[in-house]
């Protein structure tokens, strides 16, 4: 649950999130203003509303512990716009509000993607694919001290092929294919529904982590018969 609560004699109010069961409620603070009021909470514990500033009204995010001004999360933002009030995030991290300025608009923030290291057919260093095999490409999505492919993937949501949109997993399996003692992700994947074609320089994968955060990568190929 999320909300507002009044704090010092009803002289300011502050967000809350209250963890059920078991509670206690926490003040989730302020981005250095006076208050702040929490307006939505999604399944994975983030939390959204506004807060004042020493000078403005200013949305947040609250994740891991901290409330986080979303201006200085978001990249790109339009000069002179300013993310004024979040009202709601959905379970993969994307966030709808409006913004103060000239004019006041609604947005839409979405996550940013996560680029992940692949090697297609690893071991090998010449990743020749036929179009017209009958056969399978294994993809490895390789783990990193930061980054446990294992547990952080979503493995049925792979997808691999010539533009990375091709629904053409077989099956998952999990090895380390690069020797440095962490465990990969290995997905094989029908070579004809990857739907290469001559000319094609590099496979690209995609799809989601367990928290629902877009992920992508890509690496070179190359297709034979060339003519």
């Amino acid at each position: 649950m999320v909300g507002e609560s009044y704090i010092d004699g009803y002289a300011k109010y502050h967000a809350f999130l209250y963890p059920y069961p078991g509670g206690p409620m926490q003040d989730l603070g302020t981005l250095g203003g006076t208050n702040s009021l929490a307006l939505k909470i999604n399944n994975r514990g983030q939390v959204v509303g506004w807060s004042d500033t020493a000078t403005s009204r200013h949305a947040f995010l609250y994740a891991d512990g901290q409330m986080q001004d979303l201006n200085d999360l978001t990249v790109n933002l339009p000069s002179g716009v300013t993310l004024k009030e979040a009202r709601a995030i959905n379970e993969n991290g994307w966030i709808v509000g409006y913004t103060s300025g000239t004019y006041q608009h609604a947005f839409l923030l979405t996550t940013a993607e996560i680029n992940v290291s692949i090697d297609i057919k690893p071991g090998g260093a010449d990743n020749s694919i036929n179009p017209k095999s009958q056969g399978k490409i294994p993809v490895a999505i390789l783990s990193t001290p930061d980054f446990d492919a294992p547990t952080k993937v979503d493995l049925s949501s792979l997808t691999f092929g010539r533009t990375g949109n091709e629904d053409s997993l077989a099956f998952v399996t999990e090895t380390d294919v690069n020797g440095d003692e962490l465990a990969d992700v290995v997905g094989h994947f029908f070579t004809q529904a990857a739907g290469f074609q001559p000319g094609d320089t590099k496979g690209f994968l995609k799809g989601k982590t367990v928290d629902g955060m877009p992920l992508s990568g890509n690496d070179a190929v190359r297709i034979v018969p060339e003519k």
